[in-house]
């Protein structure tokens, strides 16, 4: 095979994402409309980042994330693996025209993501009223108004899902990423110029606030797009079904988030308030690479398990090798601007940001290692591998924090994010492997068919 031109690759991916008449088409464009969501969010979450650290100061922001990075880890854990469940189910549902089953599921789903945040809400606010005096004065009132947004939180994660599974894109990421960081920094806005103080409680209730907008008009809109699509009738139910792919999927959803968000939690064991918020930055602006890999995730996920529902192996080999494609070469090209901006794009949080400049260089290549093998956590969870996919995550999740606690002390941040980055060589490792043994994948697939020869 010779190698091809940059020219002629970027052509590739170009015909990819425009052909209209291959039968993932679709799903290209839900996948370039998702990233360009995720581009106008990336600017929104920014920008918004940059106001909370200025406004608040460098030890309160870092107590605000360390409140945001333990609802996000909790709700993982109350969703109940529902949001990817669903993707799975109603797609299956939706492409073989079994609406009683469809039905069943997203009223069963609903239901189940609400009571399953209010009880974990009052299990982890009850955690935190007896441990008392063991957490700070500063801490306590913001994590208990931000775990108060657990249940809310749960039902917006769901309803991405739900979403995803239709191929709302708009519908399913434009509330969250769009809307909430806009109501929520226009509130801060507001309690600014009222004269409040802007610090870490100020943000929780606009945060909750936020989250109760949009979710409330999220699930409205969705059920008003529902009644033009989906015919009335009963509704049947396969709870044992539902229930036993759920349980894999909460395992997975949960050590996926607890990986992701493992080096923070393990941070605050062990550094300051201003030292979490400088690695913070540092992550949250290489991160804007992962937001290819989102997009093609968001986008494909359906497509994956309506093939893999219709046992079309061919068409699922097709999709993956499309999916590494439009996965990796704009990732690389993301990489390469974030970082050749990084400084600049720190210093716009605070000068002392600054030096958080190096991490950024290992955690973008874990990212790209990760963005090599396209979406594959999603591919492998959407066509019954689920639980090998839990397994990985948590042999990772295992090793990341040992890693993290023996590197931290000797190295510090740059400790914390060697870690990160070989945890996910090895993740991306494993699962390419399974990939390989279960449905005889590539382990790369990085050339457009049509710059092959």
């Amino acid at each position: 095979m010779q190698v091809a031109s940059g020219t002629s690759l970027l052509g590739g991916v170009l015909a990819g994402l425009l052909d209209r008449e291959s039968d993932d088409a679709q799903a290209r464009r839900s996948a370039l409309f998702a990233f360009s969501i995720r581009v106008v969010s990336a600017g929104l979450a920014f920008g918004t980042q940059i106001l909370l650290a200025r406004w608040m100061g460098i030890f309160e922001f870092g107590i605000f994330t360390y409140c945001i990075v333990l609802m996000s880890v909790l709700s993982a854990l109350t969703s109940f693996g529902l949001p990817w469940a669903s993707v799975r189910f109603l797609s299956e549902y939706g492409a073989r025209g079994e609406w009683g089953k469809f039905r069943g599921f997203l009223t069963s789903a609903r239901i189940g993501a609400i009571w399953a945040g209010t009880l974990c809400c009052v299990a982890a606010v009850g955690v935190v009223q007896l441990l008392g005096g063991q957490i700070s004065d500063e801490l306590a009132l913001p994590l208990i108004l931000v775990l108060g947004c657990l249940p809310l939180q749960s039902l917006n994660e769901l309803q991405e899902g739900v979403g995803k599974s239709q191929g709302w894109i708009g519908l399913a990421l434009v509330p969250a990423f769009v809307f909430r960081p806009l109501i929520m920094i226009g509130l801060l806005g507001l309690a600014k110029l009222a004269g409040y103080e802007t610090n870490a409680v100020t943000g929780a209730y606009a945060l909750l606030v936020s989250l109760f907008v949009i979710t409330a008009g999220q699930y409205f809109l969705q059920v008003r797009s529902f009644k033009t699509k989906i015919p009335a009738g009963p509704r049947a139910y396969e709870p044992r079904t539902w229930l036993t792919v759920s349980l894999a999927l909460l395992l997975l959803e949960g050590f996926s988030m607890l990986l992701l968000h493992s080096d923070v939690l393990v941070l605050k064991l062990l550094v300051t308030a201003d030292q979490i918020s400088l690695y913070y930055a540092a992550v949250r602006t290489i991160s804007l690479t992962s937001f290819v890999y989102f997009a093609i995730a968001s986008a494909f996920g359906m497509r994956f398990s309506a093939l893999f529902a219709t046992d079309d192996r061919a068409g699922l080999l097709a999709l993956y090798k499309k999916a590494c494609v439009l996965t990796f070469w704009p990732s690389l090209l993301t990489a390469g601007g974030v970082l050749a901006l990084g400084k600049p794009l720190l210093w716009l949080f605070g000068a002392e940001f600054v030096a958080g400049y190096e991490l950024m260089f290992f955690i973008a290549f874990g990212l790209l290692v990760r963005a090599a093998i396209g979406p594959m956590q999603v591919m492998l969870s959407m066509c019954g591998c689920q639980k090998q996919c839990a397994i990985v995550l948590l042999v990772v999740l295992a090793f990341n924090v040992g890693l993290n606690m023996i590197l931290i002390p000797l190295y510090g941040l740059t400790g914390t994010a060697i870690a990160t980055m070989v945890s996910m060589l090895l993740e991306s490792a494993a699962l390419a492997w399974i990939a390989r043994k279960r449905f005889g994948f590539p382990v790369l697939a990085l050339w457009p068919e049509s710059v092959r020869s």
